[in-house]
């Protein structure tokens, strides 16, 4: 959507959830036609404090809910002027040729927030509120104006790769002691996978193939030891299962029989 833009107008809403009130949850459901009394519960609910709790899992929905006809409105209008537009969260993006109809199109969704209390970062806007093609843009910590495409921040390469470089130089060395931290090295891993997976992007492959060495370097570790591990899922952590908890209490007991 905004690959290859020109021009790239960022804004993200300062303090997002602590700033929507019950009274407004309250007054965008009525307007969606919900009847007072049942408004009046869904907003009770959603809000902590005369606020919506950031993480709860409705503060999603709700912000979704109070967004909702400014989403509207912004994307027909940025379609019209041949813009893109998009929200992922409190952070709103709109992309295009025309520097003059971004900037007015910008302007116009600012007042709008501004009509609900919702404030812009002032800081952030300053920082990277226009993004043009004559250096680096960058979205959600991905550059999207790379010759190929897209691509993430070398900062962030570095990172990830020390991750695995160390996942991979604990398995060797793993320890009962290691267990519970090595799988949940495991699962940083797993989530940069899936949130590289979303790019093209050389270094998943790579990635992917540390985990797996990683897998096969523990499992034989364990075998050795003659320790059974479910479903060769070492890792798995849950509210109702804790593996690396079970396999580290199973090895420590079979060092103090041997």
């Amino acid at each position: 959507m905004h690959l290859g833009k020109p021009y790239i107008w960022s804004r993200d809403i300062k303090d997002c959830f602590p700033s929507i009130s019950k009274r407004l949850i309250n007054r965008k459901l009525i307007a969606l036609g919900f009847r007072p009394d049942v408004a009046l519960l869904l907003s009770r609910l959603g809000s902590y404090h005369d606020s919506v709790p950031q993480g709860s899992p409705l503060s999603s929905d709700i912000l979704n809910l109070v967004l909702w006809d400014i989403d509207q409105k912004a994307a027909s209008r940025c379609g019209y002027h041949k813009l893109s537009y998009s929200r992922f969260a409190d952070d709103i993006v709109v992309s295009g040729y025309n520097k003059s109809s971004g900037d007015k199109e910008i302007r116009r969704i600012e007042e709008d927030l501004d009509k609900i209390d919702l404030k812009i970062n002032h800081s952030k806007r300053r920082k990277n509120g226009l993004q043009t093609n004559r250096s680096e843009q960058f979205l959600h910590g991905i550059q999207v104006n790379s010759k190929k495409g897209t691509k993430i921040p070398k900062k962030l390469s570095r990172k990830v790769n020390h991750l695995a470089d160390s996942f991979i130089h604990g398995c060797k060395r793993i320890q009962p002691s290691s267990i519970e931290s090595l799988a949940s090295k495991r699962r940083q891993l797993v989530g940069y996978l899936h949130y590289l997976n979303q790019f093209d992007i050389k270094s998943l492959k790579h990635l992917k193939t540390k985990i797996k060495q990683g897998d096969e370097i523990v499992l034989r570790c364990f075998k050795k030891n003659r320790i059974s591990v479910h479903k060769n899922k070492w890792w798995i952590e849950n509210p109702f299962r804790s593996e690396p908890k079970r396999l580290k209490i199973q090895w420590i007991r079979k060092l103090v029989v041997s």
